[in-house]
């Protein structure tokens, strides 16, 4: 997975972003990668449409899926980035494994 990092930020930047994690009850890390994550799919998304006008790429929808509220994104991207935490209860591989191998057996 790819790290960024950016050297002279911007002291009230800084704390406006603190602010913003605080807020949304996330650390600052989790706060800048969401904005940049949804930033930079608005960039694509206005790319697709800038193509989709000029006649390049279809700009339909795909009608077999509804689209998504923004409440409903949010929870489906804070269920992925929890994926990636540790958990938060104990998990032992080898005892899972020795009960599946005694399963099988």
């Amino acid at each position: 997975m790819a790290s960024l990092t950016i050297p002279n930020l911007d002291d009230e930047l800084a704390r406006r972003l603190k602010a913003m994690a605080h807020r949304d009850g996330l650390s600052v890390e989790e706060e800048a990668r969401r904005i940049l994550y949804e930033r930079a799919l608005a960039n694509f998304s206005s790319a697709v449409g800038k193509h989709a006008a000029a006649g390049a790429v279809s700009a339909e929808s795909d009608t077999s899926q509804p689209r998504r509220s923004h409440e409903e994104r949010e929870r489906v991207y804070r269920h992925l980035l929890s994926l990636g935490r540790e958990q938060s209860v104990p998990f032992d591989q080898k005892a899972f494994t020795d009960e599946l191998w005694n399963f099988v057996e």
